[in-house]
């Protein structure tokens, strides 16, 4: 594989994404805790950014299953469609082997340009209401709203790293 020549193994390639992640959470939690001390009704935990990540990623990871799925359409047809999620084929119960149940089966493929495109902007849509709260603090310092916007722009910077390396990782993995 070519990437394997440049990036020794997936799991380095993870450790990196981890890294991406933690500084994003850095960003995040330093934005939302000074929002949340200039605006009492803002419900801000920590927990909400990896919350909101992991989110994003199974949303983003379902549709890129769906859209596999979709270019793939000879083979789904082969398969069949049945309404429960488990099958009894010679005595033997197996599970997710019809469509649509087999839509779970993410270790069949997935797209992977178009997971990458739906996380990233799954990520810019859940955190701009942050920036959108930013904004609307009644605050004469313009100077605080311009750091926070920075670190809530670098914050979503690195959490889009994060996520294109956690994809980078899961493809090299899946394809060694």
């Amino acid at each position: 594989m070519v990437l394997s020549k440049y990036l020794i193994h997936w799991w380095l390639v993870a450790i990196l994404a981890f890294v991406f992640l933690y500084v994003a959470w850095a960003f995040l939690t330093k934005v939302g805790v000074q929002i949340r001390n200039k605006d009492a009704s803002y419900k801000f935990a920590t927990y909400k950014i990896f919350d909101k990540w992991i989110g994003s990623f199974l949303l983003a990871i379902f549709v890129a299953r769906i859209a596999f799925v979709l270019q793939q359409l000879t083979k789904v047809y082969k398969i069949g469609f049945f309404l429960l999620p488990y099958a009894k084929i010679h005595g033997h119960i197996y599970f997710l082997t019809y469509y649509p149940w087999r839509l779970f089966r993410i270790n069949e493929g997935v797209d992977f340009i178009l997971l990458t495109v739906t996380w990233v902007v799954l990520i810019v849509l859940w955190f701009r209401s942050m920036a959108n709260k930013v904004m609307k603090i009644e605050s004469s310092n313009e100077k605080l709203k311009h750091e926070l916007l920075g670190k809530w722009f670098w914050g979503v910077i690195f959490l889009i790293m994060a996520s294109i390396f956690s994809i980078l990782g899961l493809y090299m993995y899946t394809h060694s």
